[in-house]
């Protein structure tokens, strides 16, 4: 079997159309879509919802995941600075210089990923939710949905490569609901989604067998993003996400799959029937290889990043829950 370059140029075109789980907007989709307009106004190019509480796999004290793309992100939080001030973390300069300094800050740690911030949220029904929510510029978008793979040799942190599997390991999951997307930035926005899902079964076929199930693949794809972070996971936390998402993960990666049957990368051995032969592939040294490095990279953005954008406190306190919510799990 040919072995080929970390980013061949044969790999499918991630033009087609992108897989979205269908959905229901009940009451916590509706409510994460009117604080994503309400925050970001007509700068809004995107709302999604992700993580354990759209995939029904988190406890009851798990945040709603709520994703914001939008076209600028400096002007998103000159707005949002004045509507929520409460959900920024003040770098400790007083005076009115400070709001625009802060601002500017924030801006900046923008542009290496998403900015996290946490919020309490009341539902049309008046009950309170508890969120986490992300914000990105389109462009930073964009180009981080290409961070799986290597672009820039010798520089992890130099154009596309400095995201990482940050941002494109939460758009490789099924369990995105797309609850806005604007109807000009679609196209665009669509083709980086599924850029960051076809990088990833890449990635993921150097770790399955050299004939291998639709469902082995499934778990490798899933297992990407867990692989290549530092963080405390309960044990049985890529199984219960396969098991809420499992036909979902099979129809989105079965029809990209298609792709890679006609660049004949992989061969589909009985028609009909999900058992595939790999053709090329990366070795498993060179997908743990990239893998560690993106380990480092998604360990820089937990925890040297991620606690500036909202206040840190809070951020520290959120990350010290879920490790405490493992752990509990996990005995």
């Amino acid at each position: 079997m040919n072995r080929l370059e970390l980013r061949p140029a044969n790999l499918p075109a991630p033009e087609n159309r992108t897989f979205f789980p269908k959905f229901e907007m009940g009451p916590v989709e509706r409510t994460l879509l009117h604080q994503a307009q309400l925050r970001a106004g007509n700068n809004l190019v995107a709302a999604f919802e992700y993580g354990s509480v759209a995939t029904n796999t988190g406890s009851l004290n798990s945040r709603a995941d709520l994703m914001i793309v939008v076209e600028d992100a400096e002007a998103f939080h000159k707005r949002n600075m004045l509507l929520n001030p409460y959900d920024y973390s003040n770098f400790g300069i007083r005076g009115f210089t400070s709001r625009t300094l802060d601002r500017k800050l924030h801006t900046a740690i923008n542009d290496y990923g998403f900015n996290y911030y946490y919020a309490n949220m009341k539902t049309e029904d008046g009950k309170t939710i508890r969120v986490k929510y992300s914000v990105i510029s389109k462009k930073n978008f964009i180009d981080a949905c290409r961070g799986t793979l290597e672009t820039d040799r010798g520089n992890e942190w130099n154009a596309k490569t400095r995201f990482g599997i940050y941002v494109a390991g939460r758009i490789q999951k099924a369990a995105i609901l797309p609850l806005y997307m604007k109807e000009s930035d679609q196209q665009a926005m669509e083709t980086a989604i599924n850029q960051a899902r076809i990088e990833g079964i890449w990635l993921a076929l150097a770790l399955t067998s050299e004939r291998f199930t639709l469902e082995e693949l499934v778990r490798n794809y899933v297992s990407l993003s867990y692989l290549a972070d530092l963080r405390v996971e309960k044990k049985d936390k890529i199984d219960s996400i396969i098991r809420s998402n499992l036909e979902n993960y099979k129809n989105m990666v079965r029809e990209l799959l298609k792709d890679f049957v006609a660049r004949e990368i992989v061969d589909q051995v009985w028609a009909g029937i999900d058992v595939y032969q790999k053709n090329l592939s990366l070795t498993k040294e060179q997908a743990k290889k990239r893998l560690a490095k993106l380990k480092w990279n998604t360990a820089i953005h937990n925890y040297l990043i991620n606690p500036w954008p909202a206040r840190p406190p809070r951020a520290i306190g959120y990350a010290i829950e879920k490790v405490r919510r493992a752990i509990k799990a996990n005995k």
